[in-house]
């Protein structure tokens, strides 16, 4: 199911849609989105001096939404069929819901080969723009079987340090 873009905008819109199934964020650049809609059939934006300009300002507000998706996938000028093929590894991972209204989250368990890059590309997703800061939480006995140099690698934007799971007492290395 497609929705409109504000469509989302409440709890109890983002219950339905999680109780529902997968939440997908399709993301695509601006000039895409304009070329790809018919102006004079979107309400918000058929009477408008600048449709960019007021496309820019919807997505400023409903971008909190936006990111209670379980996933984003990024359009990225792809046909229908390659997006849907960009989603579809999605769909068989396990979510568990944690519905905390504003401060809801999703917690994905996938151990399927390339679980490393998605997960990367989910906390890509889920990042602030304007956090740079990564916390992986753990335990020394999950960190020591799970947490491979990729996944730590993959998921740290530059700049950023990763403190490693450590003995309780001792204070994590950057």
């Amino acid at each position: 199911m497609a929705t409109g873009g504000g469509a989302c905008c409440s709890d109890d819109a983002w219950r339905a849609l999680r109780r529902g199934g997968r939440v997908v964020w399709l993301r695509d650049e601006m000039s895409a989105v304009l070329a790809r809609i018919d102006l004079a059939k979107r309400p918000l934006l058929a009477n408008v001096a600048d449709p960019r300009a007021e496309l820019a300002r919807q997505l400023a507000t409903r971008e909190r939404w936006y990111r209670r998706a379980h996933f984003s996938v990024e359009r990225a000028g792809r046909d229908p069929a390659a997006t849907a093929q960009a989603i579809e590894p999605w769909l068989d991972v396990a979510v568990v819901d944690v519905e905390l209204g504003e401060r809801s989250y999703a917690v994905v368990i996938d151990d399927r080969t390339g679980a490393e890059a998605r997960f990367a590309q989910l906390l890509a997703h889920r990042a602030p723009p304007d956090r740079a800061t990564v916390a992986l939480i753990s335990d020394e006995t999950v960190g020591r079987l799970h947490a491979s140099a990729t996944l730590l690698h993959c998921t740290m934007p530059a700049g950023a340090c990763c403190a490693s799971p450590s003995r309780r007492g001792k204070t994590p290395s950057p």
